[in-house]
C-alpha cells in the first residue's frame, strides 16, 4: 500500500475520472443557464404581442374620434372652401379607417391612394 502512495502514476484513472465529472458537472451548470436565459427571451419576445391589440384597438379609438370631430368641423362650417377642405379631409380619414379597420382587403390605408 505505501507503493501506491509513493508512485502517482497509478492515481490517475481517479484523477482522470474526477476531472471528467467536473468537466460534466459545469457543462450541465452552462447549459441549465443557456437555456434559463432562452426562456427568459423568449417570454419577452412574447410579450409585446400581447400588448399589440390593445394598442390597435386604442389607435382605432383614437381614429374614430377623429373622424367625428372632422365630421363636427364639416356641419359648423359654413364658409365654402373651408367646408371642401372639410369634407376632404372627412373623406379621406373614413377611407383610412375602412381600409385600415373595417375592410382590410380595400388595400392601402394611405389617405392619397383612392379617387376624387
Amino acid at each position: 500500500m505505501s507503493e501506491a502512495l509513493k508512485n502517482p502514476l497509478t492515481h490517475w484513472p481517479h484523477v482522470l475520472g474526477a476531472a471528467l465529472l467536473i468537466g460534466l458537472i459545469a457543462l450541465f451548470a452552462w447549459d441549465r443557464e443557456q437555456q434559463r436565459k432562452l426562456t427568459e427571451t423568449l417570454a419577452q419576445a412574447a410579450r409585446p404581442s400581447a400588448r399589440a391589440p390593445r394598442t390597435d384597438r386604442l389607435e382605432e379609438t383614437r381614429a374614430w374620434e377623429r373622424l367625428e370631430q372632422d365630421a363636427a368641423s364639416l356641419a359648423e362650417t359654413d364658409d365654402p372652401q373651408r367646408r371642401k377642405e372639410a369634407l376632404v379631409r372627412f373623406r379621406q380619414e373614413l377611407h383610412r379607417l375602412k381600409a385600415r379597420y373595417a375592410y382590410p382587403q380595400l388595400g392601402s390605408s394611405q389617405p392619397g391612394d383612392f379617387g376624387p
